[in-house]
């Protein structure tokens, strides 16, 4: 069954070679909603033809504080349109496209609206507390999708009961960042690499 919302299963995982460059990293700490400091790790990572590996991560070690991940929202640099990605994981819960409110509070206005939005768990830390996460995004339909879907594009993550372990977390936060631009493979950079050692050697003949 599909996690977003009006959109049936038409595909299963496709694995496949991966690309030869690193994880896309980004840590989102621009908190432009006046809301508890807070930091997360977003971890990007190709893991099959058309699918990529998304980690989200709490960092309690510049800000002293923690929270309970609830929403994910992004872009991608080749989105192609609603009904064209699904995902799987442990703590998904719900997910829509050009949304930047997915209900219940789960929101990251005014920024927005993102192409894809996406649930963890459910309210408050009786049930679950998330502090880290990893879900598979997929697409359906032949969609791309890779690393370099995210180079560029701006997020934002929705995290509640947000404060010092051991306080009564009664904080939250909308902290939003961007992911780098494209960095190259290594293969590429062993290319270039040869490419400058023949153009020395022609110009010293």
């Amino acid at each position: 069954m599909s996690f977003f919302k009006n959109v049936a299963l038409a595909a299963v995982f496709t694995v496949g070679a991966t690309s030869s460059h690193a994880a896309v990293v980004s840590v989102f700490s621009d908190n432009t909603n006046s809301g508890a400091a807070s930091e997360v790790r977003v971890t990007v990572e190709d893991s099959g033809v058309n699918q990529v590996d998304i980690t989200l991560e709490v960092i309690s070690t510049n800000t002293g504080n923690i929270g309970d991940i609830r929403g994910f929202f992004f872009n991608l640099a080749d989105f192609a349109g609603a009904g064209f990605y699904d995902g799987t994981g442990a703590d998904l819960t719900d997910g829509d496209f050009n949304t930047s409110n997915l209900g219940g509070g789960n929101n990251v206005n005014p920024l927005g609206p993102f192409d894809i939005g996406v649930e963890f768990g459910s309210p408050g830390i009786g049930s679950d507390d998330i502090q880290s996460t990893t879900w598979t995004l997929f697409s359906l339909g032949g969609a791309t999708l890779s690393e370099s879907s995210f180079f560029e594009q701006a997020g934002a993550v929705r995290l509640t009961s947000v404060g010092a372990a051991g306080s009564g977390r009664d904080g939250s936060s909308k902290v939003a960042g961007e992911f780098p631009v494209v960095p190259l493979p290594a293969s590429a950079l062993l290319l270039l690499g040869g490419l400058g050692g023949l153009m020395a050697l022609r110009r010293r003949k």
